[in-house]
């Protein structure tokens, strides 16, 4: 349907998640079934038009975590999130800064205790370490055209503190990634 007619269906989607943030249209389920099919048409867009729907959706997104009470209701939002994100690596090699920001997102999310968030951050760093590997391992422009170091330290040092509150499989997830 993307190669169809991307205008309509970018509109259908944003128009869908608009009635999620909302809340006429709120369920676990419907949120659910549009973050997969907003992942579905990853690559299928123009580069800039890709851009400014991403975005769009992830700040909706992040609108509806803020604006949710519960626990349960968030972290169905920030599963959905991290499958969002994860679905859409030529936008993450494109945007440092970004992908940058939602690896730490990741990595905080390691430490929630909610059933399954742990899981999908592990899974999802995973999956962003393997699409995303060269970013990791490169020196990165900061502002003012200086060179930062290359994040996989950043990542490395702070290992510990970001495993703690992991169970070994997602340790081993973990590691996985970061090799």
């Amino acid at each position: 349907l993307t190669h169809l007619d991307a205008v309509d269906t970018q509109s259908i989607m944003l128009n869908k998640l608009g009635r999620q943030v909302d809340g006429s249209e709120w369920s676990w389920n419907n949120l659910n079934t549009l973050c997969w099919a907003i992942g579905s048409i990853s690559g299928t867009l123009h580069k800039h038009i890709e851009k400014t729907f991403l975005v769009r959706v992830i700040k909706d997104l992040l609108q509806m975590c803020d604006n949710k009470q519960g626990k349960d209701h968030k972290a169905v939002i920030a599963s959905n999130i991290m499958y969002v994100v994860g679905q859409y690596p030529r936008f993450l090699r494109k945007h440092w800064k970004f992908l940058k920001t939602v690896v730490n997102k990741l990595f905080e999310f390691m430490h929630e205790k909610h059933e399954g968030v742990q899981d999908m951050s592990c899974k999802t760093f995973l999956k962003i370490a393997q699409s995303c590997r060269q970013e990791f391992v490169k020196q990165q422009e900061e502002d003012e055209g200086k060179m930062q170091r290359a994040f996989v330290i950043e990542i490395i040092e702070r290992l510990p503190q970001t495993i703690e509150d992991l169970e070994e499989s997602h340790i081993h997830t973990f590691y996985e990634a970061v090799a």
